[in-house]
């Protein structure tokens, strides 16, 4: 199984929507992701793990999967949409896997 690319949208530090493209090349076996810290290597890592599997390591809030400066701006009634899709090929063809979720701001009346 060889993951193709990663899509992120509004994903912790990417807002919109963000194309990682993988090594599709049989030649190239393996892809090297690279970066400053706080660049997005770890970002790009639990994003594949949530679309996989439902949670993502080293987020203990649901609500930091959401890029914060776009939740921050979010007014009453609004929701952000946070996805991810990541497309694989294997020995039997080509599969899309998408997790999505929607973030919204609780309003409390003082």
């Amino acid at each position: 199984m060889r993951i193709l690319s990663v899509t992120l949208n509004n994903f912790r530090q990417f807002p919109g929507e963000n194309t990682i493209e993988l090594s599709g090349a049989d030649a190239k076996k393996v892809s090297l992701i690279y970066g400053t810290n706080g660049g997005g290597k770890t970002t790009l890592l639990s994003a594949i793990y949530w679309c996989l599997q439902g949670s993502a390591p080293y987020i203990k809030n649901p609500k930091k999967l959401a890029n914060r400066h776009l939740f921050d701006a979010l007014h009453e009634n609004e929701e952000l949409e946070v996805s991810v899709t990541v497309k694989i090929q294997d020995n039997a063809g080509f599969f899309v896997i998408g997790a999505t979720d929607f973030f919204a701001k609780k309003w409390v009346k003082r």
